[in-house]
């Protein structure tokens, strides 16, 4: 794990059968500069997961779920970013012999992230190429999950599968996953990298701008005074007269030019916006070009479900501001 952290400096790291129980302290298993968060079995030493998360990254993370059923094991991370709507990632553990039990309660126990901004990473112990699995890839499929891990993630001398996956349900976040080519174990490792939405700066309530009111200006008093100036006697230095003379024009208008200021309040439509809005309307964009040149009924699917979302974020906005 050092060897990873250090050559491609994830954001977090995460580790399926870790076999840790009450009994090993966390110190003994801390990475530095990074935040642990653990699930272990409670019945057995098998299982197990934890979650590290990096220190010194420009979001908060908090940890909102840890599920300890004698089903599987699992730890939920909220992340939010400055002027951005949180996301959620999940690592999960299902030992083989729990695989139809997680079937049927994994949507009620992950309700609360499913119509968020989420990500499930993890052993599933679900072969992604078999026929076997095809009821369990159209039940996420369905809700909108879809699974980004092609290439196997564990090889024997005899068997080749993919049972190590990485869900999302929005595809335009992601710029790339995959597997590593080099084994610690008896499964490969799993990366996934993420777009990250820097927030829009927050703008003041008003915008305040200063300026002289020339059409104001009584241009013969400020002459009658001008004329009135006298250069040092005895000076010889014609840069020192002129820089005189500039600076006390200068100071007799600003005498009689006063700054004025004014307030520019920022438009409604404005404060309502946010970075994720524009971002989803982006994709939407995106998606509808797509669609334009296609007629792929999964297209007109991304593209609806794009719609609909910037519609119900704007009307959501807006209303707090009414």
């Amino acid at each position: 794990m050092l060897i990873i952290c250090s050559i491609y400096k994830p954001d977090m790291l995460c580790i399926c059968e870790s076999w840790l129980t009450k009994l090993h302290l966390d110190f003994k298993f801390k990475i530095q500069n990074f935040d642990s968060f653990r699930c272990d079995r409670q019945i057995s030493r098998a299982g197990g997961v934890i979650m590290y998360s990096k220190i010194d990254v420009d979001f908060i993370v908090n940890r909102v779920h840890i599920e300890k059923s004698d089903v599987f094991e699992s730890v939920t991370l909220k992340v939010k970013q400055k002027h951005s709507h949180p996301f959620y990632v999940s690592v999960v553990y299902i030992s083989p012999k729990n695989v139809n039990k997680f079937k049927l309660i994994f949507m009620e126990v992950f309700k609360f992230v499913l119509n968020k901004d989420c990500i499930f990473v993890g052993d599933f112990n679900l072969d992604f190429n078999s026929s076997t699995t095809n009821d369990w890839f159209k039940k996420v499929s369905d809700i909108g999950l879809k699974q980004l891990i092609r290439d196997p993630t564990r090889i024997t001398l005899n068997t080749s599968s993919i049972i190590d996956h990485i869900y999302v349900n929005d595809i335009y976040n992601v710029c790339a996953s995959g597997t590593f080519d080099f084994a610690i174990s008896d499964h490969f490792p799993l990366f996934y990298v993420r777009k990250l939405r820097y927030g829009l700066k927050k703008k003041s309530e008003n915008n305040i701008f200063r300026y002289r009111d020339w059409k104001r200006l009584n241009v013969e008093i400020v002459a009658e005074e001008v004329s009135n100036f006298r250069f040092i006697e005895n000076c010889f230095d014609i840069n020192k007269c002129c820089n005189d003379l500039n600076e006390f024009i200068v100071k007799t208008l600003h005498s009689h030019l006063p700054h004025k200021t004014c307030n520019f309040m920022v438009k409604s439509s404005e404060k309502w916006m946010t970075n994720d809005i524009l971002q989803l309307m982006k994709q939407r964009d995106r998606a509808k070009a797509l669609l334009k040149y296609s007629c792929d009924p999964f297209l007109y699917n991304d593209y609806s479900h794009l719609r609909n979302s910037v519609n119900l974020l704007i009307r959501n906005r807006k209303s707090e501001f009414i």
